[in-house]
C-alpha cells in the first residue's frame, strides 16, 4: 500500500467498492504539504485518469474522479499509496441502531440454511468503528477495512445490509455492491444528529409545510424539546465533564460487580425455578443480585459420537472443536456460562440472543452440568419466554430445530392476559419434566426446558443507570457520520430508534434533522433515505411499553412526507418476546425492493 502520506481515508483502500456512474470524491488529510497525483489504473496498466490536487499537512484534501460504469478491478493510485482489487458498484451507507448493527450470526437460529456455504467477492462490507465524538471537527474514517462476503466473513455483516445486498446482487450480477455499515448498539435518534441540528429549526418542517409557522416561541413543546438537547450538549462538552460521568459510572459498575465476586460463594436461599421465566412472581420476584442456575442431563456414548457431523457445519472452526451449541433464549440481564466447571462464555446485552458454541470435549458420557452465573442488575431478571432453550450435539446449523417459538400472533393474546401468569416460578403446582433427548440423524438436541435449581449468594439494590455516551446527542453523528462527508453514495438505509421508546415525545422532529443531516454530509438533497419501521414488540418489564411503541411506529409513518424518503414496513414481523426480531431477511428483502423503486422513479423523473 505504501506509506500513505496523503493521509487517504481508510474507505478507498484494497478492495474498496466506489459508487458507479456519477462523479466520485477521494479524500484524506494529508500529513505532508505538496502535490498529490491521482490515478486509475486497470489491470492491463493502463491509466484511465489521472489529475493532480494539492495538499497542506493536517488539512483534507479531496479529488473527483470522472464517473465509471459498474466493473473492475481497478487500482487507485494517490502518491505513493496504491489501493487494489478497487470495484465500481452501488454503495449503501447503512446505519441506526440495535436492530440495524445486528449481525448475520445472530439470525443464524433462523437462516444457517441459508446462508451456508454463500461465497460473493463482489459483496462487500466495510464496518466503522464504533466511536462518539463531542467535539465538532474535520475528520475522517482512518480504521477499517474492507471485507467480501466469502468464507463465512459475511456472518460479521449487518443481517439487514447482507440480505438487500444479497438480492440486489441476485436482480444484477454485473454489479458490485458495497456496504458502509455506520450503525451503533445502544442510540437514540439524537446520536445521529448534528449539534447544529439540535436546535429547532427556525423554517418550516419539510412534512408539515403550511401547518407549522417559521418562527416559534419557547412554549412550544418542539422547541422545549430540542432546547433541552442543545443543552445537554452544551454540558458534555464542558472540558473534563465527560469523563468525571464515565469514571463515576465505571467506578459504580466496578463497585457493584465487587460485591457479587466477593460474596460468590454464600448461600442465601435454594430452590427450583421453572425455565424459562421472568421472575414477576414466586421465589425470586423483585430479586436484583447473583444466582447459581444449574441443570443436569445425561448424555450416551452414541449422543456424544453425533458431534462429528458439525464438521459441515456453519461457523464449524475444527481448531476449537466447536461441535456443540448451547442456545439460551434471551437472560435478563447477564449470564456467565459453564459446561462442566468450563466457562463456554458471557453476555451482558438484554436484547441478545445467546448463542454459545463449545467442543464436545466438555462433554462426558454420564450425568453433565450445565451451571449459569445469573446477574439481575435491574429486576424482572430471569429468561424470556418462547425462545429456544437447548443443546444441540453435532450439526449446529440446524434451522429447523433453532427456530424461535415466538410468534406474535400466536402469543400476543397470551401476553395480553398477564404476562406475569404466563411465566410463573417457583416449583409449587408445576409437575417434574421428563427430559428427553431428540434424534434426528445428524445431531441430538437436549430440550433444556422445565425446572432448575437455583442457589442465591447475593442480594442487593439495583445496579445505577449510568453514563452511556452513546446515548448522548450528536456523539454518533460527529465520530461515525461526519468522517463520511463528501462520499458519493447510491442511499441511505435507516433501521434505528428503538431505544427512543423511552421518550417518544418529538421522535419525528429528530427523524427529520437526522435526514437533512446525512443529506448535507453527502452533499445531495435528493439523497434517496429508506428506513424501516420497528417492528410490533411488547414489553412485560414497563407497563406502558406497547403504547408508546406503537406511538413510534404512527411517527414513523408520518415521516414518509419527507421528500425522497421511503419506509420500509416491518410492523409484521414482530416477535412479542424480542425487541430485536431476528427475521431480517424479510426487512432485507423489502429494502431491496425499495432501492429498486427508487432506481424506477428516479429513471421515470429524468
Amino acid at each position: 500500500m505504501g506509506k500513505n502520506l496523503s493521509g487517504i481515508s481508510a474507505l478507498f483502500t484494497d478492495g474498496a467498492i466506489l459508487q458507479r456512474n456519477m462523479p466520485v470524491k477521494i479524500f484524506g488529510i494529508s500529513k505532508i504539504d505538496g502535490a498529490l497525483d491521482i490515478k486509475i489504473v486497470t489491470e492491463e496498466e493502463k491509466i484511465v485518469y489521472s489529475n493532480k490536487v494539492t495538499m497542506y499537512e493536517g488539512k483534507r484534501w479531496m479529488a473527483v474522479l470522472p464517473a465509471m460504469p459498474a466493473g473492475g478491478p481497478y487500482e487507485i493510485q494517490a502518491g505513493d499509496f496504491t489501493a487494489k482489487d478497487v470495484y465500481f458498484g452501488d454503495v449503501f451507507v447503512v446505519s441506526g441502531g440495535d436492530n440495524m448493527a445486528l449481525k448475520v450470526r445472530d439470525t443464524l437460529e433462523l437462516y444457517a440454511k441459508e446462508v451456508h456455504g454463500k461465497n460473493d467477492g463482489l459483496l462487500r462490507y466495510f464496518s466503522v468503528k464504533k466511536a462518539c465524538k463531542f467535539v465538532e471537527e474535520d475528520s475522517i474514517v482512518e480504521e477499517g477495512s474492507w471485507v467480501s462476503a466469502q468464507n463465512e466473513r459475511g456472518l460479521d455483516f449487518s443481517a439487514v445490509a447482507y440480505f438487500f445486498a444479497e438480492k440486489l446482487r441476485s436482480n444484477d450480477r454485473s454489479v458490485p455492491v458495497g456496504i458502509i455499515d455506520a450503525a451503533a448498539e445502544g442510540t437514540f435518534l439524537h446520536s445521529f444528529v448534528s449539534r447544529r441540528h439540535l436546535t429547532f429549526p427556525d423554517k418550516e418542517l419539510i412534512f408539515d409545510k403550511g401547518t407549522v409557522k417559521p418562527k416559534y416561541t419557547f412554549a412550544t413543546p418542539e422547541e422545549r424539546y430540542f432546547t433541552r438537547y442543545k443543552q445537554i450538549v452544551n454540558f458534555i462538552t464542558r472540558k473534563g465533564y465527560l469523563e468525571a460521568l464515565k469514571k463515576a459510572d465505571e467506578q459504580n459498575r466496578k463497585d457493584w460487580n465487587d460485591a457479587l465476586e466477593k460474596n460468590k460463594d454464600n448461600v442465601i436461599e435454594e430452590g427450583i425455578i421453572r425455565v424459562p421465566g421472568l421472575f414477576l412472581e414466586g421465589p425470586l420476584d423483585g430479586f436484583v443480585g447473583g444466582a447459581y442456575l444449574s441443570y443436569k442431563f445425561t448424555l450416551s456414548k452414541e449422543n456424544l459420537e453425533c458431534a462429528k457431523n458439525a464438521e459441515n457445519s456453519l461457523g464449524y472452526d475444527p481448531g476449537d472443536k466447536n461441535d456443540c451449541m448451547l442456545s439460551l433464549g434471551i437472560v435478563n440481564d447477564e449470564d456467565i456460562v459453564y459446561i462442566n466447571g468450563t466457562c463456554i462464555g458471557s453476555c451482558n446485552h438484554r436484547f441478545k440472543r445467546r448463542i454459545y458454541k463449545f467442543s464436545s470435549e466438555l462433554l462426558h458420557e454420564g450425568e453433565n452440568e450445565i451451571k449459569i452465573d445469573l446477574r439481575v442488575h435491574w429486576k424482572n431478571g430471569g429468561f424470556v419466554p418462547d425462545k429456544n432453550y437447548r443443546l444441540i450435539i453435532g450439526s449446529v446449523d440446524e434451522t429447523d430445530i433453532l427456530a424461535d417459538k415466538s410468534r406474535l400472533s400466536e402469543n400476543y393474546y397470551l401476553f395480553s392476559m398477564g404476562y406475569a401468569n404466563f411465566s410463573r416460578n417457583g416449583a409449587e403446582g408445576m409437575e417434574e419434566r421428563t427430559e428427553e433427548i431428540d434424534k434426528d440423524g445428524e445431531f441430538f438436541s437436549v430440550d433444556l426446558s422445565g425446572l432448575w435449581n437455583y442457589t442465591v449468594y447475593h442480594k442487593c439494590q439495583s445496579m445505577e443507570y449510568g453514563m452511556d455516551e452513546f446515548n448522548e446527542p450528536s456523539g454518533v453523528f460527529n465520530a461515525m457520520i461526519r468522517p463520511l462527508a463528501g462520499l458519493s453514495i447510491r442511499a441511505v438505509v435507516f433501521y434505528g430508534g428503538e431505544n427512543d421508546l423511552i421518550i417518544p415525545d418529538g421522535f419525528e422532529y429528530t427523524f427529520e434533522s437526522i435526514v437533512r443531516d446525512f443529506r448535507d454530509i453527502f452533499t445531495n438533497s435528493k439523497l434517496p433515505f429508506i428506513y424501516v419501521q420497528l417492528a410490533d414488540f411488547a414489553n412485560c418489564n414497563v407497563d406502558s411499553t406497547e403504547k408508546r411503541w406503537s406511538q413510534i411506529q404512527q411517527k414513523q409513518v408520518l415521516c414518509q412526507k419527507i421528500p425522497f424518503t421511503k419506509m420500509v414496513a416491518a410492523a409484521d414481523l414482530g416477535e412479542y418476546n424480542d425487541m430485536l426480531t431476528a427475521k431480517k431477511k424479510p426487512v432485507g428483502l423489502r429494502v431491496a425492493a425499495a432501492i429498486e423503486d427508487f432506481s424506477r422513479t428516479m429513471k421515470n423523473n429524468q
